[in-house]
This record gives structure tokens, C-alpha cells and sequence, in this order.
């Protein structure tokens, strides 16, 4: 039986260890990508005035929250995104954590005026992407940033793996490994996919599949606004 000092020990060292352990909620982080400027700065200064660098989950809502920051309303935030991201990565190894970590390198291509730079960011965001799809391939939060950006960077030509990566995730649906929601993002994805290749009626078909089946849905606006 444990004396109350052994007890005690092992609570601390709990304690100290559950950021080691826990992991980014998901369905959290993407709350963040609607939120306004003043909700985001709010929200930094709350997680910041009670910051443990033990945490990484802490640490990488933080360096996500500095990455909307960053990404939605074109503000300069010193690098803060990614030392956050980094070092939540040096504590646990997470693969939605490495994916936004890669598109900080897109951040940086997008504040840095000179062209060769530019390639180069955008040549490592899809290096650590693709290796954070390595690690985790069933990882449905991974593979839909990878489509997302490959569809939108239009001259790193890689619609070829978003169309991959866009089957894969069907598959998962099929497999009842996703739900509706994301199967509402993969229909989406496939509607921007025959986009950017220039099918209108295919886009079109499945823009009204997402709104005729998921119309409450993020990816209804998403679709909306496509057929607009």
C-alpha cells in the first residue's frame, strides 16, 4: 500500500505529465478558423496567462490561434505560430500539430516579397505535410488540409494528390471511419477539385449534393458561394 507522501508524488507527476499525453482536440481548433480577430486575440491572452510549457496540447492551441491570426486577418505575429507549434511538437508528436506547423512556412511565403522564397516556404509546408500524412494516414484532419492546399496552390500542381488524398477519404466514410461532417468536407473537396480542372457541371453536381444533404453544414456556405 502507498504511503500519503508516495501518493502525493505520483499525483505531481501526473499532473505534470498530462500535456505530455494529451491530445489537440480537433472540433476545437476548427473553431478557431471562424472566429473574429478580437475572439482570437482574447483567446491568446487567456491560454497565455495560464501557460504550461509542459502542456502540448496548450502550446499547440496557442501557436494555432497565432496561426488564424496570421492567416485571416494578414497580421504579423513574429514567428509565434510556429515556436509554438514547434515546441509542442518536441513534446508529442502530433500529426494535425505537424500540418499546421507546415502551413506556417506558407504564412511566411505569404509576408516575404521575393518570389524564390516564396517557392521554397511553399515547397517545405508540403514536405512536412506529406510527412505528417505519412505518419498518420487515416487521419482525416490531416488529409483534408493537404487537399485544401493543394487545390488552392494552383502552380505547386499538386491536384493529382488531392484527388488521392479525396478517394482515401471516401474510403474512410465507406469504412464508417468518418462522419457525416467530414463526409460533407470530402464532398465539398471533390466539388473544388473538378473546379480547378475546369468541369463546372461535375463541381456543380457536387456542390448541391453538399447542400442538398448537409445543408446546415460549414461545407454548405463553402458550396453555396461556389455556385454563386
Amino acid at each position: 500500500m502507498l504511503t500519503k507522501k508516495q501518493l502525493f508524488t505520483m499525483t505531481i507527476l501526473i499532473i505534470s505529465f498530462t500535456g505530455l499525453f494529451a491530445g489537440v482536440n480537433p472540433d476545437r481548433i476548427e473553431k478557431f478558423k471562424y472566429f473574429t480577430e478580437e475572439q482570437l486575440t482574447a483567446e491568446i491572452s487567456h491560454i497565455e496567462s495560464k501557460l504550461d510549457k509542459t502542456d502540448a496540447a496548450m502550446l499547440a492551441e496557442l501557436g494555432m490561434l497565432y496561426h488564424f491570426i496570421a492567416l485571416n486577418y494578414q497580421k504579423k505575429v513574429e514567428g509565434k505560430n510556429e515556436i509554438y507549434l514547434k515546441e509542442s511538437l518536441k513534446l508529442k508528436k502530433d500529426p494535425l500539430v505537424q500540418a499546421y506547423f507546415g502551413i506556417s512556412y506558407m504564412i511566411r511565403a505569404r509576408f516575404d516579397g521575393n518570389m524564390l522564397n516564396m517557392m521554397s516556404y511553399m515547397k517545405k509546408c508540403f514536405e512536412i505535410i506529406d510527412n505528417a500524412v505519412k505518419k498518420d494516414p487515416d487521419n482525416i484532419h490531416v488529409r483534408l488540409i493537404r487537399i485544401n492546399l493543394s487545390l488552392k496552390k494552383k502552380a505547386m500542381k499538386k491536384h493529382k494528390i488531392a484527388k488521392e488524398d479525396i478517394e482515401h477519404c471516401e474510403k474512410l466514410y465507406q469504412a464508417g471511419q468518418v462522419n457525416e461532417k467530414h463526409n460533407a468536407k470530402i464532398l465539398a473537396a471533390n466539388g473544388d477539385y473538378y473546379q480547378l480542372l475546369g468541369d463546372k457541371k461535375l463541381a456543380k453536381k457536387y456542390y448541391e449534393e453538399v447542400l442538398k444533404k448537409y445543408p446546415e453544414s460549414l461545407a454548405a456556405i463553402h458550396a453555396q458561394k461556389m455556385l454563386l
